[in-house]
């Protein structure tokens, strides 16, 4: 009798420090759970202001160079710098949206990436031009018609940053999906548009080769 006693109340026992166990087990999960995400959002907001102060920023350099016909090699370089942050971070935040399930599969490809990585190619190699070439920064006839283009689709995207700048993006909201969203609608009516699949056919176009 004494024997069935002392294994009911052992197996009572471990059932409560098998319940024990499993909440502190879930309760360090979920700590762990939401100190990621914290994570996640912080980087995700840094990240989503450097894009929008990538495109501040080269819609003020776009103006001074457009009014002086004139880049420098730093602006070049800069204009290089941008655009590749605007291209990384678009990719980077349209995979995470299909990692977390928020857009379907598919989502990672886009427009606005694709460009972005055109305007830093062209503005590399204007910034290699300075070193292999006799380039003194002055725009020709070709040079503009490439500013030009550059500096419509980045106000294309500078009309949807102005309107989130002051917004604290966070896994929690969808103002991050629709910051990427909306870049994208941007830059497909910017080739719609022109009737290109790229930005750089609105050159090639506008030089005649095409």
């Amino acid at each position: 009798m004494i024997l069935i006693k002392v294994q009911k109340y052992y197996k009572y026992g471990l059932i409560i420090v098998f319940i024990i166990s499993l909440s502190v087990l879930c309760f360090f999960q979920y700590n762990e759970k939401v100190k990621y995400q914290k994570y996640i959002s912080n980087q995700m907001n840094d990240d989503l202001h450097t894009l929008i102060n990538s495109i501040n920023e080269d819609s003020n350099l776009y103006d001074v160079i457009i009014s002086t016909n004139k880049i420098t090699k730093d602006q070049s370089k800069t204009l290089m710098v941008n655009n590749e942050n605007i291209r990384n971070i678009i990719v980077e935040y349209r995979n995470l949206a299909v990692v977390l399930k928020k857009r379907k599969d598919g989502y990672q490809y886009d427009s606005s990436s694709v460009n972005a990585y055109k305007l830093a190619r062209l503005y590399y190699e204007w910034h290699e031009e300075f070193y292999d070439s006799h380039f003194n920064g002055n725009l020709d006839m070709k040079k503009q018609s490439q500013i030009k283009a550059s500096n419509q689709l980045n106000s294309s995207w500078l009309e949807v940053t102005n309107k989130l700048a002051s917004i604290r993006f966070n896994l929690s909201n969808k103002e991050w999906l629709n910051l990427i969203d909306a870049l994208e609608s941007k830059t497909i009516s910017f080739t719609e548009k022109n009737k290109i699949d790229n930005i750089e056919e609105v050159w090639v176009k506008e030089q005649g080769i095409k």
